[in-house]
């Protein structure tokens, strides 16, 4: 059989109480495919998916033999039992590749070729739209993930460049963060180009996924390490030097209030940002009378790429615990950020800024 999107509504196979056979599904946006069956998914560019499609007793079984969306080249197994309270969402998503810049505005792009979705009242641009809160608690999710390839787009980097452009001279470069030689040879040429180094913000970091700590596998919880913690330590490390140098220099690294509570179902990312928040304090005090400043901000949960890396449940979870009910806007953070880089913050140092609507008061 096929389906066809019509808006919005997959009408041909909401209605069966029974169904099974081949499916064949394209529209304009995963957002308006997920909305039928009250799943809070991505804007993105066109979509098609080939495979087979089961459905009994309130149990769909998705068998996605070949799934594009945009550049992106993904397959899978999914089950999506409508009977429990919540609805749980459970399978494998695997792939060639998975562009982040096909999340379109989950990571700030607009999808090629895709018009520019109007910016929000004040002017803001990031998020384009808000996700559908309710049903972030209509449904619990547990799918593993295996894509052989994750592409940040090079295209997001250059649309940045060209966005802070007009500011001043302004250059973009991929970087592994990891790797301290490589830290160490950016550090050297942006020193040669600039002639100094004035501020530092440690943001790039990664979720690894939610499990209980015994069910995560080591080699998540150690790159979860290495990307948040051990990567803001050597930028620190090679930059700071320049700084104490020129006697004058801000830095700032993107902590989590994970790091200040802990999360369940999120130990590795809950101690790496508890490391990170130590590593603030540790070195402010080290370098305080030396014109160098060291902060941190503790943000909740901001809608960006990260959430691809989650859970409904636990993006659910996270949600519960703001007063304020709503997620924190990445130009909220960017607005704390940019004060902390500044010349105003003059007599604050080893700090740690709390911005989670509530969530933390100390």
């Amino acid at each position: 059989m096929c389906a066809c999107l019509a808006d919005g509504t997959a009408s041909a196979l909401l209605g069966e109480r029974r169904l099974q056979g081949q499916l064949r599904l394209s529209g304009p946006s995963l957002a308006q495919a997920g909305a039928p069956l009250k799943i809070t998914l991505p804007q993105t560019p066109p979509f098609e998916l080939r495979g087979a499609i089961a459905h009994e007793s309130g149990v769909w079984r998705l068998q996605a033999e070949r799934a594009t969306v945009g550049r992106s080249q993904l397959n899978g197994d999914f089950r999506f039992d409508t009977r429990t309270t919540p609805a749980r969402l459970s399978g494998r998503l695997g792939g060639t590749r998975l562009a982040l810049a096909d999340l379109g505005p989950s990571v700030g792009a607009a999808p090629a070729g895709a018009a520019s979705a109007p910016a929000a009242p004040g002017g803001k641009v990031l998020p384009q739209r808000r996700f559908d809160l309710p049903s972030l608690r209509a449904m619990d999710a547990d799918v593993q993930v295996a894509i052989a390839e994750l592409d940040f787009d090079a295209a997001l980097l250059d649309a940045a460049v060209a966005t802070l452009s007009p500011l001043g001279a302004v250059s973009g470069h991929v970087l592994e963060l990891t790797d301290d030689a490589a830290v160490a040879a950016a550090t050297a040429a942006a020193l040669d180009r600039e002639g100094r180094i004035d501020i530092l913000v440690n943001n790039a970091g990664i979720t690894g996924g939610n499990a209980s700590t015994w069910e995560l596998d080591p080699a998540v919880w150690r790159r979860v390490i290495e990307v948040n913690l051990i990567a803001p330590y050597l930028t620190t490390r090679h930059v700071v030097q320049a700084m104490l140098k020129a006697g004058y220099g801000r830095i700032v690294n993107i902590a989590s209030v994970a790091g200040k509570e802990g999360n369940p179902n999120a130990s590795h990312y809950s101690a790496s940002k508890a490391g990170l928040i130590a590593l603030t304090k540790s070195l402010a005090k080290e370098v305080a009378t030396r014109g160098v400043l060291v902060n941190a901000v503790a943000p909740a949960v901001a809608r960006t790429a990260m959430f691809a890396q989650m859970t409904e449940a636990h993006i659910g979870y996270m949600l519960g615990k703001i007063p304020m009910g709503r997620f924190v806007e990445v130009e909220e953070i960017a607005a704390m950020i940019a004060w902390l880089s500044s010349e105003d913050c003059s007599f604050t140092t080893g700090s740690v800024f709390d911005i989670t609507g509530g969530r933390s008061t100390y």
